[in-house]
Order: structure tokens, then C-alpha cells, then sequence
């Protein structure tokens, strides 16, 4: 919020709208009592060009900067991290893993190695990296998962989880199976998606997450 303070009876306008007729999520509160409507934040800087008019006809002119930060920073703020947790691709504790997939997997803060997410039956016994999960198939053999956790707010924050398959590590191809829910605490899901068959006709050794955010 960003509060303009001017005599009774004088006016603003933002960006050429008058502020009693906002059509805006910024709140500007004027001496007199009056407000302006929400003025809607995209993430990142916003300007806004403030014009006050006096009783007397003369104007002043004030630019105004607000930064609305994106789903990641409000989450590292909340959660007391410092100032280089807000960078996505960062790595405020060093533990090997970018701040945005620390928020993606919920991991923990420390710097100690990280371990895999840990699922035992239904059951979500605790968060960490994406892992392989293999299970008997019946026939003497075993299928392959991709195993790895998933806000459960995901769409609400602004993330994509995408899994992507390769025999090579060179050349990559992204699944197209829906994820399975295998379990969940409320706050994330412990998700699977299986291995495909073949990969540009060779059958895939490797896995990893690509996650996207604001």
C-alpha cells in the first residue's frame, strides 16, 4: 500500500485514471478519507504515475515503483530464509538443490546431503529429491516409476512438474502419462509416473524433474 497524503479537496489521478474510480490491487489512501479501488499487481515491478492537484489548481507529479513478488519469494520470506532464497535458481544453503526446486519438494533447509522422498504403503513418510521406484511385476520382472513430490497447491503457485525420460542423458522426451497419487500428508503428494517402453526406440535408463514457477 502507498499512502499520498494531500490537503481536504485535493485530487490524484493514476496513470491518468482518477484514484475514486480505481479499476486497480494497490490501495491509495488520500488525506481526506477517500481511497482509490484495488489496483491489480503483476509479479515484478509496477510504475505508476501519481498526479495531485491542490485547491489551487497546481499539480505535483510522483512516480511510484511497487514490487510484487512472485509465489517462490513470498513463500521464502515467510519463511524467515534469507535474502538469496529468493532467487529460483540460487542455492541459499548449498545443499546442491536450486531454491526453486527446494520449494517445489518441499526439502528441507539444512545443508546436510539430501536424502529421496520416502513412501512406505500409503504413506508419506518424508519429503525429499525425486527417486526410482521399482516394483515386481508378476512376470519376473520389475516396472520402473519415477517417484518424486508435488505441492499439493501447485496450480495455485504458479508450478508445472514435468517429467522427462532419456536412455542417454543427451536427448530428452517428456512423459505423457498423468501422475499417480500414491500418498499424501495435505501438503504434498508423493506422485509416480512410469517409465515408457522405449525412447526415440531405446529403452530409457534415466529420469529428472523440470519445474517450472513464477
Amino acid at each position: 500500500m502507498v499512502d499520498v497524503t494531500y490537503p481536504n479537496g485535493g485530487s490524484a489521478t493514476v496513470d491518468g485514471h482518477p484514484i475514486h474510480q480505481g479499476i486497480f490491487n494497490l490501495i491509495v489512501i488520500l488525506g481526506g478519507g477517500g481511497s482509490s479501488n484495488p489496483i491489480p499487481l503483476n509479479v515484478g515491478p509496477n510504475t505508476f504515475t501519481i498526479v495531485e492537484t491542490g485547491q489551487d489548481g497546481s499539480t505535483a507529479t510522483y512516480t511510484v515503483v511497487v514490487t510484487r513478488r512472485t509465489p517462490l519469494q513470498d513463500w521464502a520470506s515467510g519463511a524467515g530464509l534469507p535474502d538469496n532464497a529468493l532467487d529460483p535458481l540460487g542455492d541459499f544453503n548449498g545443499d546442491g538443490l536450486k531454491n526453486i526446486l527446494k520449494w517445489a519438494f518441499l526439502t528441507d533447509f539444512g545443508s546436510a546431503p539430501l536424502g529421496p522422498i520416502q513412501v512406505n504403503g500409503n504413506a508419506l513418510n518424508s519429503y525429499g529429491t525425486p527417486v526410482l521406484l521399482t516394483v515386481p511385476n508378476g512376470s519376473g520382472g520389475l516396472d520402473k516409476y519415477a517417484l518424486f513430490g508435488r505441492r499439493v497447491d501447485a496450480g495455485g503457485v504458479g508450478l508445472t512438474y514435468t517429467v522427462e525420460f532419456s536412455a542417454d542423458l543427451s536427448t530428452w522426451v517428456p512423459s505423457t502419462d498423468t501422475p499417480t497419487v500414491v500418498a499424501t500428508d495435505g501438503t504434498l503428494q508423493a506422485v509416480t509416473v512410469p517409465f515408457p517402453p522405449l525412447v526415440n526406440g531405446v529403452p530409457p535408463k534415466y529420469f529428472h524433474i523440470k519445474v517450472t514457477g513464477q
